[in-house]
């Protein structure tokens, strides 16, 4: 992964304009690593954290070990089972090969974390994306891949009911222009809703998810909202152009709480979601308004990213800081599940 060649910067992002398993002995990812290393990522080594898996706590763990608001983001140092709470995973890479003579308006690809949502996605505007031993490629020109209503209404409620997320994606673009901004991953209904948005805005990867800290569109209450990270949700992170897969992530933590935002394993900044007088915010909305989750586009067809998407992982839990390195660092390794 490259990293050494343009590190990442951060700014306070603005809202979008005008869009208002194997057990661990038997996986191939390493969550292994040394106390002190693992220490220094998590804050406390050890420390439980609730509401990582769907249904509530972690594992029956009560929320009276949560970390305070400085805590940093992220799950426990090491992870009994690595593939728990995947709800989702797009290999984007092997969609040629898994479709070979299909006609490209029947291509389905296929969601390898399993049926229990039935998130397969279909293209819309199939011409418009290619498919090869790298990934998706999107011309910027209205080609998605979308779920169905029902399968993504499915989605909305698991990831509400845990009350945490990771999403993660591996993308490139040649083009450093695109905004407002375009969409890599999207959960979303028309411009008057967005529950997620992982996207481009000109060089920076933006993020952000609707919380009871923000508005309907993931942006910020008036009064409210981001705290470390300006007074907007949309946090970025200089990224773009690349002609190399970056591997970027969000994480909603509900335990301090907030968003953070990685690239290539590396936090670049987090944004406490903060309520009234002390509150926190927490995961709302996800099941509001018919949203429809897609990859290349909002699915209102308006936010068209220019690129390719080589993978897409999401969980109903929090991801520490070791995992989400290790998963950058090891990422071949994440065909196993």
């Amino acid at each position: 992964m490259p990293g050494s060649d343009a590190t990442p910067g951060i700014e306070a992002g603005q809202g979008a304009q005008g869009d208002s398993g194997p057990d661990s002995a038997a996986s191939p990812i390493d969550t292994g690593l040394a106390a002190s290393d693992s220490a220094q990522d998590t804050g406390a080594m050890g420390d439980a954290r609730p509401g990582a898996d769907a249904g509530g706590a972690d594992g029956g763990d009560s929320g009276s070990d949560s970390q305070p608001p400085d805590g940093t983001p992220g799950g426990d140092a090491a992870v009994e089972d690595p593939w728990r709470g995947l709800l989702v995973h797009y290999a984007l890479h092997r969609v040629e090969e898994e479709n070979a003579g299909v006609d490209p308006k029947d291509i389905v690809v296929p969601n390898r974390a399993g049926e229990l949502l039935n998130l397969k996605l279909s293209p819309v505007k199939p011409n418009e994306i290619s498919y090869g031993p790298t990934g998706a490629t999107f011309t910027g020109n209205g080609g998605r891949l979308e779920a169905t209503d029902l399968a993504s209404s499915n989605f909305g409620q698991a990831i509400q009911e845990a009350g945490a997320l990771t999403v993660e994606v591996w993308a490139k673009t040649p083009n450093g222009a695109q905004s407002d901004p375009k969409r890599m991953v999207a959960y979303s209904h028309d411009h008057t809703r967005h529950s997620l948005i992982l996207g481009q805005e000109e060089e920076n990867f933006a993020a952000r998810c609707q919380t009871t800290a923000t508005s309907d569109i993931g942006g910020h209450l008036d009064g409210e909202g981001c705290l470390g990270f300006g007074d907007h949700l949309l946090m970025k992170a200089s990224v773009f152009p690349t002609t190399e897969f970056r591997h970027l992530a969000l994480v909603f933590d509900p335990t301090w709480p907030g968003t953070a935002i990685y690239v290539d394993g590396v936090e670049q900044g987090r944004c406490f979601h903060m309520v009234g007088s002390g509150g926190y915010g927490v995961l709302r909305g996800w099941t509001e308004d018919n949203q429809i989750f897609a990859l290349g586009d909002s699915p209102a067809g308006s936010r068209s990213w220019e690129g390719t998407l080589k993978r897409v992982l999401v969980w109903n839990r929090t991801l520490s800081p070791a995992e989400l390195r290790d998963h950058s660092d090891n990422e071949a390794a994440l065909d196993s599940p």
